[in-house]
């Protein structure tokens, strides 16, 4: 068991799990080596193999409160937080100043979207150890998803000071200055992000940050396939093999840029589901099968929307908008009456956009203005 627990200390893991076998197979009611076993295994990230070593330990000894509460962390890492909720709590039960059990059971609500609840079990998690990084993490989530960004941007510094290799905090810190605009600010705690953070981790900042050539390094697929999407390389994505639905929704989509529609429907026969059907019935638009003027499917509207109005079909477009209230509907709508020289009316609509949280609106609002100045000679040319 102390030479296992010595290769658990090290990281030498696998060892680890070795050693507790030969334990458990002397003392096979051990509830502390079958715990560990499950922690070596939990950190090898083998979260649902890790689960019965846990439970061993608690049918052993039900008052463990530290099993109880590694069930419940072994489903939050595997994304199943509504059911690790009870395995907090019955730590909690046992165990009222479980300072770690507090956190998960924060940490479990908050990646719920609880903000409000989280924080009383994240707040009450540091009141008894005011040491722990990640709680201060977790509170700095809750409060950005509360968009109480000046607490959230207090919260996620103290985590920073207390566990800097901790790369979470520094990615969120930037999410947080990006969405308030503060770029330089974004840019800085992105980069300390990239020096802490794994490999699978870099691409989503990679991404942020418009570095899509790292990005391309890469060997995921997928996402090298939405990097050339968005770049407009269609033919090198077309080059992607791969049977995945979102590799094949990619490729039709690239195809469709290139003007193959009846290509890009074949890509996507077959498949199942809103997305593709959304898609099929888009395809059929662009080769003239079907009139959609009155769809009540809104994604849809406004793809066909955006068409007609690069087509000049102003008056087919405009009738489409009109069936909803959205920012992106009021935005289009004041990108027509911008093309029809209205600039009194796209202004209006540029101005609702905005007021719904439509930020590229606000550019639009600009131009309008100094549109609006110009001569009528000027405005004639």
């Amino acid at each position: 068991y102390n030479m296992a627990y010595a290769y658990h200390a090290i990281g030498k893991l696998n060892l680890a799990v070795k050693g507790y076998w030969m334990a458990l197979k002397i003392e096979p009611i051990d509830e502390v080596a079958w715990n560990n076993l499950g922690n070596a295994l939990y950190n090898l990230k083998r979260y649902m193999v890790s689960i019965p070593y846990f439970m061993k330990a608690v049918t052993i000894n039900p008052e463990y409160e530290i099993a109880w509460n590694n069930i419940g962390n072994a489903l939050d890492r595997m994304g199943i937080h509504k059911y690790s909720i009870p395995f907090h709590e019955r730590a909690l039960a046992i165990n009222p100043k479980f300072d770690y059990a507090w956190h998960a059971k924060g940490h479990a609500l908050c990646a719920l979207g609880h903000y409000e609840e989280s924080l009383e079990f994240l707040e009450r998690a540091i009141e008894l150890n005011p040491e722990y990084g990640e709680t201060w993490y977790w509170r700095g989530r809750a409060l950005y998803g509360l968009e109480r960004y000046d607490e959230a941007i207090d919260s996620l510094k103290k985590a920073t000071e207390l566990e800097p290799d901790f790369a979470p905090s520094w990615e969120l810190l930037g999410d947080i200055y990006d969405k308030l605009g503060y770029y330089d600010y974004a840019y800085k705690y992105y980069i300390e992000f990239l020096k802490r953070s794994e490999d699978e981790d870099r691409n989503r900042v990679y991404l942020k940050l418009g570095k899509y050539d790292e990005i391309l390094k890469s060997g995921d697929n997928l996402l090298r396939a939405k990097i050339l999407y968005k770049i407009g390389n269609y033919e090198e994505l077309l080059n992607i093999k791969g049977d995945e639905e979102d590799l094949k929704y990619l490729r039709c989509l690239a195809l469709e840029a290139m003007g193959k529609f009846k290509e890009a429907l074949v890509e996507i026969a077959g498949l199942e589901g809103d997305k593709f059907k959304r898609e099929r019935k888009f395809i059929d638009f662009l080769l003239g099968k079907g009139n959609f003027d009155g769809c009540g499917d809104e994604e849809l509207c406004m793809k066909i929307g955006n068409v007609l109005i690069s087509r000049g079909e102003l008056s087919k477009a405009e009738k489409i908008f009109k069936n909803f209230k959205t920012a992106e509907s009021y935005y289009f709508l004041g990108e027509i009456y911008l093309a029809r020289g209205d600039f009194k009316m796209a202004r209006k609509y540029f101005e609702i956009s905005a007021g719904m949280g439509y930020e590229i609106a606000v550019d639009r609002i600009r131009e309008v203005k100094k549109l609006e100045k110009i001569s009528p000679e000027q405005k004639k040319d």
